[in-house]
């Protein structure tokens, strides 16, 4: 990724960096996600989700019935985390290459938003 602005290494090196922290805090952030009470149907938000370690908690949290929408600005992360969901099976997550933002529309009715710096 090609942003001035935007310090964080992406990309394949990025993301094993992100895979190598994510199994750090795996489980402080199972149990932050189910204090906050994420549960089988709900439909979550994952801003900035990089490879989309926390995006794939969430789907195992929801379920099938669940759908988690998960947002990144990094391409190539995205792209890396839907070949990961794709060799899992997981159909419950939609990986979209967008900056964070305000919520809007379909995305103001998420019960639950998951974001880490």
């Amino acid at each position: 990724m090609d942003n001035p602005h935007y310090v964080i290494r992406g990309g394949a090196a990025g993301r094993e960096r992100l895979r190598i922290l994510a199994r750090v805090v795996e489980p402080s952030t199972r149990a932050l996600l189910a204090r906050a009470g994420v549960g089988p149907g709900m439909a979550c938000l994952d801003v900035g989700c990089g490879g989309g370690d926390v995006s794939f908690i969430l789907a195992g949290m929801v379920g099938d019935s669940g759908r988690i929408v998960a947002l990144d600005m990094d391409a190539a992360e995205i792209e890396l985390a839907r070949g990961e969901a794709a060799a899992l099976g997981c159909s419950t997550i939609t990986f979209r290459v967008s900056a964070a933002r305000a919520p809007s529309g379909r995305a103001r009715r998420r019960r639950a938003l998951a974001a880490r710096r």
